[in-house]
């Protein structure tokens, strides 16, 4: 199944209603296996439940949820293969998440081997609660910084200290409301030079939280960055992003459904 998804900018919770009209904008779609998926809303050291419906599990499993808070430490929790009911069509997961109050993130899911399988949550807000047991006073060391201000189909720099880093991190960007996808390296990385060149496979306009994992196994997060650009910008690189099928694509528009929970109020 294939799910386009035509968010606009702002995180209102729009249910795709001018899906025909923003075809002009370029395509950016979800290469889905499932075609409606719900977040819920989580309080602080609470559970999450994401549930997804339609369609069939992929073939490369498990599935994995990921979780990435702005500018922090995301988080992956498998999917266990028995939370699918091939007789309903219908799966569940619920899962705890270990964030304090007020921290804004994203979720996705994909198969095994990184491939959408649903669309990314919209920006979900973790809400208060008396329970304060998984908060930590830690703080995460940021080991990775992206220039703020990439542009659709142009390299992009992600610096960190040659010293620490010994080899460039792969980089994933989460667009809420639409996908998730791997963001690919310009070329060989310098790593000595202290920094490392992508390419936004993102269109312009689009919000975007990219992902750092690095050959230790840390992670960070970026805040949520929007992509520049305007006509003149390059369009090549989103055409890994695009898929052909009118028919599909208008089923799953109209069967797609945002994310629900407590949703930031974030925008441009």
């Amino acid at each position: 199944f294939i799910a386009p998804v035509w968010p606009s900018s702002s995180y209102s919770g729009m249910r795709f209603t001018l899906f025909c009209t923003l075809l002009s904008f370029g395509p950016l779609v979800v290469f889905a296996q499932f075609e409606t998926i719900s977040f819920s809303p989580v309080r602080q050291c609470g559970n999450f439940t994401v549930s997804f419906a339609g369609g069939k599990l992929p073939s490369s499993l498990p599935l994995t949820l990921t979780v990435v808070p702005l500018n922090g430490t995301p988080i992956s929790i498998g999917i266990p293969d028995s939370d699918w009911d091939s007789n309903t069509l219908t799966g569940a997961a619920i899962t705890f998440l270990p964030f304090p109050t007020g921290t804004d993130f994203v979720a996705s899911l994909y198969d095994a081997n990184g491939v959408s399988s649903a669309q990314v949550s919209n920006v979900i807000r973790v809400d208060v609660s008396d329970d304060a047991s998984c908060v930590s006073t830690n703080i995460t060391a940021q080991r990775y910084t992206a220039d703020s201000s990439p542009s659709q189909c142009e390299p992009f720099d992600v610096h960190f200290a040659p010293n620490v880093v010994s080899a460039p991190p792969t980089v994933r960007a989460f667009v809420p409301q639409n996908i998730s996808t791997p963001v690919n390296l310009t070329s060989t990385a310098d790593v000595s030079s202290g920094k490392a060149s992508y390419t936004m496979d993102v269109p312009e306009g689009q919000q975007v939280v990219l992902m750092f994992t690095d050959n230790t196994g840390f992670r960070q997060s970026t805040d949520l960055l929007v992509v520049e650009g305007n006509s003149q910008n390059p369009t090549s690189c989103l055409l890994t992003n695009m898929a052909i099928g009118s028919s599909t694509m208008s089923s799953q528009a109209a069967s797609t459904t945002a994310a629900s929970g407590s949703q930031a109020s974030l925008s441009k």
